[in-house]
């Protein structure tokens, strides 16, 4: 059961894994209907026969069969079964001598014919040998001879403990001899009814478990659980994958692959919990080593050296994070992180920036023509802008930012308004959006909602007024009250009739106790200047200060209509704080748009 299901769970992961049925006596893989069970599929017992008859070791591709049960699995789940069922299975059982076998038939070499032939015919990830344990000849070639590691099942009782414990000592006696594998062992409890313990006798057997078998945690536990589902042999890993049975297992399949570096998923989750700064239980320099070992194995695999250059920039070397880098696009990766990182790599890292480099990075991100995130379009126009490249129209057109959705197109302008140059490219990407019928209508009053304020943000007062004055006239209810204050600051500093009414009807809506953020008590202070009352103007100008001192990310200030970081919100508080005293000052996106006229 176990078995099945940990297999099915690698297999739908993408692992070709081989589940052999070595389980002799009692063959159980087959009541799984893995197989097509009406034809006859001979498997170990005849493998085995049929070496006894000719003495030469048979090819194993005739007992080997690809599981085509479940679309899940595609062509990664193998079965070589104990053998045919049907017919004479017994006879051919009962008639090998296993003794005589190891001792004069070369049965030894034989196994270790079948590990090889495994390995060339397939190249499986993982094969998985269902065996009984005990002091039988099968259970020791499956436990000592065979197996890279040992996944042991027990109910925490006495006797299991009893067994496990000669077992367990024969296979770690094996470390003594060079010549012989050492597996690896696991230990999983299994059948734990779902009961309540409240005088810890589970806690307490798996202790004497834990003490007696030299382990610190068991792999996994695995509950009893009722369902009909049990008797027709149900794979729960694949027919119920969010059943708590099902995920028990798949526990357990993670907690068996987890050291295998060689399986390329365990490489990617490794390195990745690198970059996360994941990997409490290792030393530095056993990193450094598992990072060595995963570059050897997958020296031109994109997305593994990628992830490797990932790992090493957290770890500090930063030059091999470049040569990894250079090595994952040279081998094919496209993605825009990986374009990304080395655009910012050669930004941050060298002295002489190469702007035509660093430009030639970030257009192949703007030429994909889908799958860019909108954070990483922020980043690469914030770069380009940096070394000088604004490429503003090539941008603005590019496949990426047309692929865009609803959402993202939001999210990117939003986010872009943080200096006059990068407000202009995102007026420009979100004016294209809505003329080209790329906004939804649902979305549609956000976006021009949006557009206005980024003219706000340029100087374009007229046009802002225009934008601002539809979605006031056009609101089903009262207008948003954003709506309202700023189209009174668009015809306020444009000298504009009507801005003193607007204002009344925003402090009428937005009193001081719904005033909560550094932004918005920066407006209702600009809004109780305009209306003649500096000294309340200055309480919610200092209100506003206090908050910025409480938050370290940028926000929205109406005095520049631009992202700004607190220190510069500061600036701009300070600045109108002189306003208020009387000296004769614009807000800098009216001088920016003198300077622009």
């Amino acid at each position: 059961m176990a078995l099945v299901n940990v297999a099915a769970e690698l297999a739908k992961s993408g692992r070709r894994v081989l589940m052999v049925d070595f389980d002799l006596e009692a063959p159980g893989l087959s009541d799984f209907e893995l197989l097509d069970t009406s034809d006859k599929t001979p498997g170990l017992v005849e493998f085995i026969n049929d070496y006894l008859a000719t003495q030469e070791v048979p090819n194993v591709e005739n007992y080997l069969y690809l599981s085509k049960k479940y679309e899940d699995t595609q062509d990664r789940l193998w079965i070589m079964p104990a053998g045919c069922q049907k017919g004479d299975y017994q006879s051919l059982f009962s008639g090998i001598n296993w003794q005589t076998l190891y001792d004069s038939q070369n049965g030894y070499l034989l196994m270790e014919d079948l590990r090889a032939q495994w390995e060339t015919l397939l190249r499986p990830d993982y094969v998985f040998i269902d065996s009984r344990t005990g002091y039988t000849d099968i259970a020791g070639i499956c436990t000592r001879q065979l197996p890279d590691a040992v996944c042991l099942l027990f109910s925490p009782n006495k006797q299991n403990l009893t067994g496990l414990t000669r077992i367990t000592s024969e296979i770690k006696a094996q470390s003594k001899i060079p010549e012989l594998r050492k597996p690896k062992l696991h230990f999983v409890a299994s059948n734990i009814p779902s009961l309540d313990d409240d005088e810890d006798v589970l806690k307490k057997a798996l202790g004497k478990f834990s003490d007696g078998l030299n382990y610190v945690n068991p792999s996994a536990i695995i509950h009893h659980y009722n369902s009909f589902a049990l008797i027709n042999e149900s794979v729960f890993t694949l027919e119920f994958p969010k059943n708590p049975l099902a995920l028990e297992y798949k526990q357990l399949a993670e907690e068996l692959t987890r050291e295998n570096i060689r399986d390329r998923i365990v490489a990617l989750n490794f390195l990745r919990g690198v970059s996360r700064r994941e990997t409490a239980n290792l030393d530095e320099g056993s990193v450094d080593k598992r990072l060595y070992e995963i570059e050897q194995l997958f020296q031109s695999d994109p997305e593994i050296l990628f992830a490797l250059s990932r790992a090493r920039r957290v770890l500090g070397n930063l030059e091999d994070a470049d040569i990894l880098l250079d090595s994952a696009i040279r081998n094919g990766l496209d993605k825009p992180l990986g374009y990304l990182d080395r655009a910012i790599s050669k930004l941050n890292r060298y002295k002489e920036i190469d702007g035509k480099a660093i430009w030639n990075d970030l257009h192949k991100i703007f030429s994909m023509p889908g799958g860019v995130q909108p954070s990483e379009l922020l980043w690469s126009i914030k770069i380009a802008a940096r070394v000088g490249r604004h490429h503003t129209e090539e941008i603005r057109s590019s496949p990426a930012i047309h692929a865009l959705k609803n959402s993202d197109v939001l999210f990117l302008v939003d986010k872009l308004r943080d200096s006059t140059h990068n407000t202009s490219l995102s007026n420009g990407i979100l004016s294209d959006a809505i003329g080209q019928h790329r906004i939804d209508a649902e979305n549609l009053n956000d976006a021009l909602s949006s557009l206005a304020m980024g003219y706000m943000g340029v100087g374009k007062l007229a046009q802002a007024i225009e934008i601002f004055s539809d979605l006031r006239s056009n609101a089903m209810d009262w207008p948003d009250v954003s709506v309202l204050f700023n189209l009174a600051m668009a015809k306020y500093w444009s000298k504009e009739d009507g801005a003193i009414e607007l204002f009344r009807d925003v402090r009428d809506r937005l009193s001081l106790e719904q005033a909560k953020s550094a932004n918005s008590l920066q407006c209702l202070s600009f809004v109780e200047f305009a209306l003649d009352d500096p000294e309340a103007a200055l309480v919610r100008l200092k209100l506003a200060r206090e908050k910025i001192t409480e938050q370290s990310s940028p926000t929205f200030s109406c005095w520049r209509y631009l992202e700004v970081s607190p220190a510069i919100f500061r600036e701009d508080l300070n600045e109108m704080e002189r306003l208020y005293g009387g000296l004769s000052l614009s807000p800098p996106f009216l001088i920016e748009s003198t300077h622009h006229s």
